[in-house]
């Protein structure tokens, strides 16, 4: 009978520790998430450009589509993201992409390095910043460093946190 006390009382150890791991990693898929989550409540249109890219589109549901044009290139296409948004922090997951016009890889001028390399990325993040102008813009620093200048009507999120005011002019 001692040996069966004590086997069950081991035995609740373990469920108490396997338990509380669980209960861990699953708050800890939800911190992840959250902004994914957050996202699902978007509903805005925008455009932006910067040097090389002229992009516009909606969010909706936590949907991204935009149309981007690579000004260099000429070439155009449609791309469609998961939304995350969280504070100043978006984060873009590549859900589709469709090209209306291609690379044409016969002329070399259809070829910059620094669009393949923003062409071929599944997931990106970004800062928002807004202007003391009420400008706002996007910040990403990977695979390229890019700035837009967006033009955003709508809200980003459930949480609609306003951008945080950099003294951008």
């Amino acid at each position: 009978m001692a040996k069966l006390k004590h086997h069950l009382k081991k035995s609740n150890r373990e469920y108490s520790v396997l338990t509380a791991l669980i209960v861990l990693g699953l708050l800890m898929f939800l911190w992840n998430i959250k902004p994914f989550i957050n996202g699902t409540g978007c509903k805005f249109k925008f455009n932006s450009e910067s040097d090389n890219l002229k992009s516009q589109g909606a969010c909706i549901d936590g949907i991204l589509t935009s149309v981007v044009h690579q000004k260099k290139s000429g070439r155009i296409y449609t791309k469609k993201y998961i939304w995350g948004y969280w504070g100043s922090d978006i984060f873009l997951y590549l859900v589709s992409e469709k090209w209306q016009k291609p690379i044409d890889i016969s002329r070399k001028i259809d070829i910059d390095l620094q669009d393949f390399e923003y062409d071929h990325i599944n997931f990106l993040s970004a800062k928002i910043f807004k202007s003391s102008e009420g400008k706002i813009y996007s910040v990403y620093d990977y695979p390229i460093d890019l700035i837009h200048e967006d033009n955003i009507n709508g809200k980003f999120g459930f949480i609609d946190y306003e951008p945080t005011f950099i003294g951008v002019e």
